[in-house]
């Protein structure tokens, strides 16, 4: 077995640097060994692996700044769980605490319709815990007719699917089916995961129209730190959907999403930026919807106070955690936080905004107390 995924582990990089390699000398033989000289340097002086070196477009950016990126070195993530204690963090790592305490605290949240779990020790934090088919039947007799439902732990989406009442029965992950079917596939596809929430499904506000697909529900990554008692945002992104993808997921490039950087002052966007393939990240930027045409670069967010003074409260509510990174939706009914993470992914704010941020986010968050 260890054979085996050492195997699948050597291919997967073995495929990885190829495809580094192919992409950034496009044909070129004479490009061949420049590329393979700077890919291998990336990685075994500064510790980026050939996926971030193409996701960061490192071809387009000077070596001295290679330093300045956060990737997936454990380092950085450390260095926030040190703002961010273990004993305090689990309103941001547990969906059912983190749904409580913005009940608890008049922050404004997407209802939670009921928990589907096979786990009758879990603790449900006050949501309405289903363990049967007849149970979710009756919890569903009141639902709407379009839900999202997510693994309770989950992250980056995954798992994540769009339920829809179509008369008696209900369609979810490619199928149709009973309550009891509904049940039965929940139950069957719970994995590792302590159980499903189900909520109604929020839809993006009008006034990104356009902006953004309306299919999957837009969020802006806000990161936000403590300074003594008071809340400040630091940097902010725009998740933008794109076709028929359920969430706004960035996944590298993968999902066919895109990121924009937002100007904290105004609101307003930069650039977008994605990539044109789904198979490996070749990274171009989007001034314009690629879908809708709609304008992204210059588009000033109306919502913007309401969402950064939503994006503040939440932080001083837990001012034992000294950053956290808010993913908040301006939704048909307002402002909603979804979720907070207390090790947020930087990624998709250095992709979103075209430079490193290890120094810049150092710098100020070691001013938070």
């Amino acid at each position: 077995m260890l054979i085996k995924k050492t195997y699948r582990e050597t291919r997967r990089l073995l495929s990885q640097y190829g495809n580094a390699i192919a992409f950034e000398s496009r044909g070129r033989a004479s490009a061949v060994l420049p590329n393979v000289y700077k890919i291998l340097r990336a990685r075994f002086k500064y510790g980026v692996g050939p996926v971030y070196y193409a996701l960061y477009r490192f071809s387009q950016v000077p070596e001295s700044e290679w330093g300045n990126y956060v990737t997936d070195d454990p380092r950085f993530k450390e260095f926030l769980k040190k703002l961010n204690p273990d004993k305090f963090r689990t309103i941001a790592d547990n969906k059912l605490l983190f749904h409580r305490h913005c009940v608890r605290n008049g922050l404004p949240t997407i209802p939670m319709l009921c928990l589907v779990t096979d786990d009758a020790d879990l603790a449900t934090h006050g949501a309405q815990r289903v363990r049967d088919a007849t149970q979710l039947r009756t919890a569903l007799q009141a639902a709407p007719g379009e839900m999202f439902v997510k693994t309770m732990a989950g992250t980056y989406g995954e798992g994540a699917f769009v339920l829809r009442r179509e008369g008696d029965l209900f369609s979810f992950a490619g199928r149709t089916g009973s309550p009891d079917a509904l049940f039965r596939y929940l139950i069957e596809n719970l994995g590792d995961e302590q159980g499903w929430i189900l909520q109604p499904r929020a839809r993006s506000h009008e006034s990104l129209r356009g902006v953004v697909s309306p299919n999957a529900l837009a969020t802006v990554r806000a990161v936000t730190q403590m300074r003594g008692d008071r809340a400040e945002l630091l940097i902010a992104d725009l998740k933008i959907t794109v076709g028929d993808s359920v969430t706004d997921n960035f996944s590298k490039g993968k999902s066919g999403n895109l990121l924009a950087g937002i100007d904290v002052a105004s609101g307003r966007l930069g650039a977008a930026w994605g990539s044109i393939r789904k198979d490996w990240p070749v990274m171009t930027p989007f001034a314009n919807h690629p879908e809708t045409g709609c304008r992204i670069e210059g588009y000033e967010l109306p919502f913007w106070r309401d969402l950064v003074d939503v994006a503040l409260r939440a932080q001083e509510s837990v001012p034992q955690l000294r950053s956290l990174g808010w993913d908040i939706a301006a939704t048909t009914d307002g402002i909603m936080l979804v979720e907070a993470n207390s090790t947020y992914d930087v990624s998709i704010l250095q992709v979103a905004h075209q430079r490193g941020l290890k120094r810049e986010l150092q710098r100020a968050l070691a001013r938070s107390d």
